[in-house]
Order: C-alpha cells, then sequence, then structure tokens
C-alpha cells in the first residue's frame, strides 16, 4: 500500500472563502456599573467564564500583595478549607486557572453549560468569602521560593528579568516577583486587610463564552446580578501614551 504525498516543491492551490461568519457578542449591564460580555460559539457545551478586575493603583501598585492575593482566593474560605473548596469545585468537572499583571487580576473558569449552576455559588465564595489560612498563605511562600531558586538558574527568565528592567525602570510593569521578597515571611492579618479594603470595593467585569443557550446566559445574569458587587474603579498604573522608559 502507498501513500500519496503532496509535493512540496509546488505551492498549494488557493481556495477562496465565500463566506466568513463573525460571531457577535452581547453586553448585558450589572449592578455598580459592573459588565457582563457573553459570546456563545462552539459545537460544545463547554464554557468559561473569566472574572476580571482592573486593579491598576491601588492593588496593583503593591505588587508582592497582590500577587499573594490572587494566589490565595479560594485556598480556604469561610465555610471551606482550601481542599474542601477544590474538591467540591473539581466534583462538578470545573478547573481554575488565575493570571495577575500590573492592571489586572483574573480568574478563569472552565466547566460544561449543564453545571454552571453548580459552579457558580463555588465562584461566589471565593471571590467574596476568602479568608487566607496562615498555613495555606505559608504553604504559598514556601512553594514559590523554592520555584524561584530554580527559575533564577535559567538564562531565559535572566534575560526576562533583564528586559524588563529596562524597559520598565521604576515602575509598577517592571516588577517581578524574586525569592528575597518572599523572605520575611507574612501574616494572613495584612493579607486580610487588602482584600477587604480593596479587592471587595473594586467593579469586577464578567467575560462568558463558550457554547451555551440563551436560557443559560439568562441565568447566569440573574445570578451575577444578586452578587455583592464593588462599584469602585481603579485608575491605571499608566494612562494610554503617556509612559516613556526611563
Amino acid at each position: 500500500m502507498s501513500l500519496s504525498l503532496p509535493d512540496r516543491r509546488r505551492a498549494p492551490a488557493l481556495h477562496l472563502a465565500s463566506e466568513i461568519v463573525l460571531l457577535h457578542g452581547s453586553e448585558h449591564d450589572l449592578p455598580h456599573g459592573s459588565k457582563l460580555y457573553a459570546l456563545a460559539g462552539g459545537q460544545q457545551p463547554a464554557c468559561r467564564l473569566d472574572v476580571v478586575y482592573s486593579v491598576g493603583q491601588g492593588l496593583g501598585d503593591k505588587p508582592l500583595l497582590s500577587w499573594l492575593l490572587s494566589q490565595l482566593l479560594g485556598e480556604g474560605t469561610r465555610q471551606k478549607s482550601a481542599d474542601a473548596w477544590h474538591l467540591a469545585l473539581e466534583s462538578t468537572g470545573a478547573y481554575m486557572h488565575r493570571s495577575f499583571s500590573g492592571d489586572l487580576l483574573q480568574l478563569s473558569f472552565y466547566f460544561l453549560e449543564a453545571q454552571c449552576s453548580a459552579v457558580l455559588p463555588l465562584i461566589r465564595e471565593a471571590l467574596f468569602e476568602s479568608d487566607f489560612p496562615q498555613h495555606e498563605l505559608d504553604l504559598l511562600v514556601h512553594n514559590q521560593k523554592a520555584t524561584l531558586a530554580q527559575q533564577a538558574q535559567k538564562v531565559a527568565w535572566q534575560a526576562g528579568k533583564k528586559a524588563k528592567s529596562l524597559f520598565f525602570e521604576g515602575h509598577a510593569y517592571g516588577w517581578l516577583l524574586t525569592e528575597e521578597q518572599l523572605a520575611p515571611g507574612f501574616k494572613r492579618a495584612a493579607l486580610k486587610d487588602w482584600y477587604q479594603q480593596e479587592l471587595l470595593a473594586l467593579r469586577p467585569s464578567f467575560y462568558f463564552s463558550g457554547g451555551f443557550s440563551p436560557d443559560t446566559l439568562k441565568s447566569l445574569h440573574a445570578s451575577l446580578a444578586e452578587w455583592p458587587l464593588g462599584q469602585k474603579e481603579a485608575k491605571p498604573l499608566v494612562r494610554p501614551g503617556t509612559y516613556k522608559p526611563g
């Protein structure tokens, strides 16, 4: 049996697209100026909900505390231990991804459409009832110090550190977590105060995408409208077009 292989010496024939379908999202108002942006698409009933806080000045100008906060949301709440909360989330088939930058703190949740109503209470609990147990904070610091010690031996990490110092010298955008910053250790009281005074006061935005029905979107909007959303809008660390290196 012989295989028919394409002739790599000749350019393939071009086929012009006769129709391009662009998906259009929708925008929905929530209390205190928060927004829900929705984009339905795809054939599988899988969804993604992004919770985005524009932290900027307030959270973004205290990057170490803000980074710790982003890593510990849901790692122990007033109702559940970290293990219990994650077990509850994983029992629905969902999982979470965290990211933090100078201007944005984002939690992304991935789940099946059928599990939306089961996942939402857990997301709400992580956002508004996190308790930051001291042992979880200590464990995060210990593990991150070990990770940073390994990364510091890599050329790519050193190059990134140098590039940030050159492009964003003296600015929060140039901040890079180092092992030395974690050396003193931290107490949960400072982190909890930062969470209650800053993050809970902020106005989040929600981005919902994937394969879902209008009824699921309607139910999501109704649930989010009942959440105790903040109303503060953080000022950006840098106004567009104003930052000059050095």
